[in-house]
């Protein structure tokens, strides 16, 4: 199986869950910016859920695969055709080998995932598949997808992966699975509020400014991308001073930047910061940050530390009960 990109669209990007434990040397973990449409994606066609996606930004690519292949599409922020039939997110589909798949605007988010069963056949650099763009390194060639380049599967024979070919009947150009996921599995990106734990520097800001931070939208501007989102609001107005020394940050940090604007740090950002950071993003929640586009406006919701921690061990429990289910039908 090889995928063929006829059009890449706005970024389109290989991505896996990142590389960890190099942040000590400056290396950005990087990743999916939506872990958890990558980990479910994965898990429909069969896959280790840490297996490399391809991740696109929005609308415009084009592609077709030049041999039958079992997929799954995640995420949101596109509608899916394959030869002009509308398909679904969050199933497993059978498609036949030429039928061209397109990406059509939607805007109800920002980023879809494509799993493909047996992964996609790219080297791994520090243990990881993932395309960091700024060190030209992972993915493909260390850069975006392009028109014209064929991607080949990593592994075209296992078992699972027949059994999940053995369940379809597909005579026209695409079928879809007769099992789906429940809607409860996704409906928190429907959430209108992002939870976040107040930052090490909450106390640097004033009274005025920490009031507005939890009582008002914030706009993503355009100055956006994956190593962060431009958040357009109240300014942020310290009481503080001093400067900070510099210190870690991470996906999910809330920084405030020198023209009182504040700084939300996705997938690609740096390892260490020196602006104070007002908040930290739940890592629950930071699926609802990856499908923001600019323009989109959010508000955010205050929770403990252990809200927070009991948060993300509920949704790694429904994500080990997923597997299992997933599982059963491919034991």
């Amino acid at each position: 199986m090889s995928l063929r990109i006829i059009k890449q669209g706005l970024l389109t990007t290989i991505q896996d869950l990142g590389r960890w434990n190099y942040q000590a040397i400056g290396m950005p973990v990087g990743g999916a910016m939506d872990e958890y449409a990558l980990r479910v994606g994965n898990l429909l066609v069969g896959n280790d859920e840490k297996e490399a996606c391809i991740e696109f930004t929005m609308a415009g690519a084009q592609m077709y695969f030049e041999e039958d292949a079992v997929i799954a599409f995640t995420g949101a922020g596109v509608r899916i055709s394959v030869n002009e039939q509308p398909v679904p997110y969050w199933r497993a589909l059978f498609v036949k080998a030429y039928r061209l798949i397109v990406l059509h605007p939607d805007f109800t988010g920002c980023r879809t995932y494509l799993s493909v069963a047996g992964g996609f056949d790219c080297a791994e650099v520090m243990h990881s598949k993932s395309t960091n763009l700024q060190a030209r390194l992972g993915g493909w060639h260390g850069r975006a997808l392009q028109a014209n380049d064929l991607i080949s599967q990593a592994y075209k024979q296992t078992p699972v992966n027949q059994k999940i070919r053995s369940e379809f009947h597909c005579t026209d150009d695409v079928a879809i699975a007769h099992w789906s996921l429940s809607p409860l599995t996704y409906e928190f990106y429907r959430q209108p509020f992002i939870r976040v734990v107040k930052g090490h520097e909450w106390d640097w800001f004033d009274e005025y400014s920490q009031e507005k931070f939890f009582n008002e939208s914030f706009r993503v501007s355009n100055q956006s991308n994956r190593m962060g989102y431009r958040l357009e609001g109240t300014p942020m107005n310290r009481r503080r001073k001093e400067d900070l020394i510099s210190t870690a940050v991470t996906k999910g940090t809330i920084q405030v930047t020198p023209d009182q604007n504040m700084f939300l740090l996705m997938s690609d950002a740096q390892t260490t910061g020196g602006y104070p950071r007002i908040a930290q993003i739940s890592i629950v929640d930071l699926p609802l940050c990856a499908q923001l586009k600019p323009g989109d406006s959010t508000r955010f919701k205050e929770i403990s530390m252990t809200e927070a921690e009991q948060l993300y061990l509920d949704r790694e429990k429904e994500l080990e009960q997923l597997k299992d289910t997933i599982g059963l039908r491919f034991a």
